[in-house]
């Protein structure tokens, strides 16, 4: 997982009073209704170009529980279908200004940790094993921005974000490079007023034989994963950028300490078609969740264009 597609997108917030609170949510958002048997399963688009050691297998049926949770959390339908975890249904309740404090030191400190963690303190499940553990942390990237995404929709709907992209227009482009403009007219800031919310769901699960890789076993990148890599003491270094990401996607519970750096050293010495096999799983892994859209113009040139809103964690909600 790049987490260079993540960039800082969308911003501190406006204040607008002319937004309304739709009268049923998960009318205007099915995806976020519960998982339901009679519910259609779409087939994923996978990224092209996936090598053909990357094998899918179907996500088996999940049995969903009776909801039993307290009045105020509403039930979500994770895009994973809970395949990964071992809890089958997830419960998020709404933030409070605590909770509020801790984004904006989130936001302050750029930090991800402090936003799993504030995300975690909202979340529920009625599996008794999962008492007292931390259910953001279990997630996987695109469940975790699926929960973060019902936060922003169900809670604050009436506030604007922000979103920054560039200008794609190719004559524009060309007259910035013959510095007839300059490159900040292809900057684009637009405020989301509306726009399209796709979600794809899981319905096929890659794996990877683990005799192309050493022995290795793949997994997906969970939240803790993304912590750990990110709060590396040698984050700057490049060698630890590059192996870090790797190290995210393999399974170390068989080593005696599962740890950032331990996983790193498994990575160490793959070759260059084992390495784009753990980034083809990459993509295959990143194929569900949810993506959200809107149309921009750019204000030099004119030219409308759609884009996708690229969000990060930890300014990603009001602070």
């Amino acid at each position: 997982m790049d987490f260079e597609q993540y960039p800082e997108s969308a911003i501190r917030p406006a204040a607008s009073g002319t937004n309304t609170k739709p009268s049923s949510l998960v009318d205007e958002f099915p995806q976020f209704k519960p998982v339901s048997s009679n519910q259609p399963v779409v087939k994923p688009i996978l990224p092209s170009g996936v090598q053909p050691d990357i094998q899918m297998s179907a996500v088996p049926d999940m049995q969903v529980q009776t909801p039993v949770a307290e009045e105020s959390a509403i039930s979500v339908a994770l895009p994973s279908k809970f395949v990964f975890y071992p809890f089958q249904d997830l419960f998020v309740g709404s933030p409070k200004a605590r909770h509020l404090a801790k984004f904006a030191k989130a936001h302050a400190e750029r930090s991800l940790r402090i936003t799993v963690e504030v995300i975690s303190s909202l979340l529920s499940t009625t599996s008794p094993d999962m008492n007292g553990k931390s259910l953001a942390h279990m997630l996987t990237v695109p469940d975790f921005y699926f929960v973060m995404y019902f936060l922003r929709l169900n809670n604050y709907n009436k506030t604007q974000f922000t979103h920054k992209s560039r200008c794609r227009n190719p004559k524009h482009l060309k007259r910035v490079e013959e510095g007839e403009l300059a490159a900040e007219t292809l900057e684009i800031q637009e405020l989301i007023t509306g726009s399209r919310l796709e979600t794809q769901d899981l319905t096929e699960i890659p794996t990877v034989d683990p005799s192309l890789l050493n022995g290795l076993k793949v997994k997906p990148a969970f939240m803790r994963d993304s912590i750990e890599w990110l709060e590396h003491p040698r984050i700057a270094d490049p060698e630890v950028q590059f192996l870090g990401q790797l190290a995210m996607y393999v399974d170390g519970s068989h080593l005696p300490k599962d740890t950032m750096d331990a996983r790193m050293l498994l990575v160490d010495n793959l070759d260059p078609d084992q390495i784009q096999l753990i980034r083809d799983y990459d993509r295959a892994m990143m194929a569900y969740g949810i993506t959200e859209k809107i149309n921009v113009r750019c204000k030099e040139c004119g030219a409308s264009m759609e884009t996708t809103v690229n969000i990060d964690a930890h300014s990603f909600l009001p602070n």
